[in-house]
């Protein structure tokens, strides 16, 4: 696991596995952003501060995801373009 990325994760699979302990927009964003944790992406803390925030305020869960699937369109390695042989 990626540096940094260990007490994110941790946090994030506790609140996913006990959905009862938490509001409805926290699991959601959560649930979320849990994929991108696993694969080693870690938001600033400015960016899941606003993140929560928006969720908070009732951002609706599709856009949510979007918000989400933007930030790991910016942080995809490019493709690979090379030929197969």
């Amino acid at each position: 696991m990626p540096r940094g990325n260990e007490h994110a994760t941790r946090v994030t699979v506790s609140v996913v596995r006990r959905p009862h302990m938490t509001s409805a927009q926290e699991l959601l964003g959560r649930r979320l952003l849990l994929p991108a944790l696993l694969v080693g992406l870690l938001p600033t803390t400015a960016w899941a501060q606003r993140f929560t925030a928006r969720l908070e305020a009732g951002l609706p869960p599709d856009t949510a995801a979007a918000l989400v699937g933007g930030l790991l369109a910016r942080s995809a390695p490019a493709p690979c373009t090379a030929a197969v042989e």
